[in-house]
């Protein structure tokens, strides 16, 4: 008996060996909050996109400190961790960042301000419309639609003459989420733009705004050069309540019109499904003998429509 009571005395000091030597549990945010101080600069980097992952707040202050990394990667990947965490406490040194000399931190700080929705930082972000790199403008006219701020519908219209197409592109998506009537004679006019993506947007923002003075503008736009461009005010026309456009999208069903992404036959598939609710069997990557039984469902479709 004795011998067992001092085995089993002797197994009980061995578990409490064990348990006393077993690792604490390593806290994955201050770890990283740590690595943000090593010198080496790719385990900064790391640590910066692995605490815009975690989103926990107790990251906020370290990485508003690594703002001034010397390193651009750490200073770009701490500004998009910010905005990935979403904590208002880093408005200002992301506001602070918009000063850096790299576009690259520039660009991932207007992204993650825009889903703040005050004032000041609408005001820093109308002000970066005015970057030299398009890639933070572009940024800056997508983060003001995001935000939807009335303030920011004189600015956009602005951008719409941007030396860059994709600017005038996102100025464009930008009025169309904002749905703000002033904005319609600059997209009208937009309309015209000699970039077809441009012309596209602006067609689909029309379309939201639903405005009768864009009627006879997206009417004319049906005769596009660009099928993509008819695809889209042919939509935005069906948003106002007006048909005429639903010939052009079955009659680009056909089209061989394509882009590495996506086809104009694909596009005009996906609106005309949105607004009759049928498919008709109709895949944009099928034979054209498959393809044309199907475009002759819709050609019924649409006289069933106009009778």
């Amino acid at each position: 008996m004795r011998r067992r009571f001092t085995i089993l005395v002797l197994f009980s000091g061995l578990v409490l060996v064990a348990a006393a030597c077993r690792p604490t549990p390593v806290d994955p945010v201050e770890k990283a909050i740590g690595d943000l101080q090593s010198p080496v600069f790719l385990t900064r980097v790391a640590a910066a996109r692995e605490l815009g992952e975690l989103k926990d707040p107790r990251a906020v202050g370290p990485l508003i400190n690594a703002l001034e990394d010397p390193q651009d990667r750490v200073r770009r990947f701490s500004a998009r961790s910010l905005g990935e965490i979403g904590d208002p406490a880093a408005i200002d040194g992301l506001i602070k960042a918009l000063d850096d000399p790299s576009s690259h931190i520039r660009f991932e700080a207007v992204t993650a301000l825009s889903i703040f929705d005050r004032p000041r930082v609408i005001e820093v972000i109308i002000e970066a419309l005015q970057d030299d790199n398009s890639y933070v403008r572009d940024a800056a006219a997508k983060g003001l639609g995001r935000i939807g701020s009335p303030e920011a519908v004189t600015p956009l219209t602005e951008a719409l003459a941007d030396d860059n197409p994709y600017v005038r592109t996102s100025a464009a998506q930008a009025l169309g989420q904002l749905r703000d009537r002033r904005a319609v004679p600059f997209l009208i006019l937009a309309l015209r733009d000699h970039n077809s993506f441009v012309r596209s947007a602006t067609a689909l923002a029309l379309g939201e705004i639903g405005d009768e003075r864009a009627l006879e503008p997206l009417r004319r736009a049906l005769q596009d050069t660009n099928g993509w461009v008819r695809n889209n005010s042919a939509f935005a026309l069906y948003q106002m309540n007006d048909d005429r456009g639903l010939e052009v999208l079955v009659r680009n069903l056909r089209s061989e019109e394509e882009s590495p992404r996506t086809s104009v036959r694909g596009e005009a598939a996906l609106y005309l499904r949105r607004i009759s609710g049928q498919d008709f069997g109709f895949d944009a990557a099928a034979s054209t003998r498959r393809r044309d039984e199907a475009i002759s469902r819709w050609e019924d479709w649409l006289r069933e429509r106009r009778s």
